[in-house]
């Protein structure tokens, strides 16, 4: 699910997190799918444990950013 998300994001969105590897979520995702009998558990663990954290910061700080905006575009309106 997270390749599939990655893959129809905003560039400019992707953008403002340029630490994140989105091509890598899009691809393993890609090997994940079609690649099934092939996936080396170790790559796997290394992804989650290497990769993922990067991801969590990112997605993180997108929806704080989503919660400020909506915040101030709320208190203007109600202002």
């Amino acid at each position: 699910m997270i390749g599939e998300v990655v893959k129809r994001l905003d560039p400019a969105l992707k953008g403002q997190f340029p630490d994140v590897n989105w091509s890598d979520f899009a691809g393993f995702r890609d090997v994940l799918i079609h690649q099934y009998n092939s996936i080396r558990v170790d790559l796997v663990w290394r992804f989650a444990q290497e990769d993922l954290p990067t991801l969590k910061q990112a997605v993180a700080a997108l929806l704080n950013d989503l919660e400020d905006s909506a915040s101030s575009s709320g208190a203007m309106r109600d202002g």
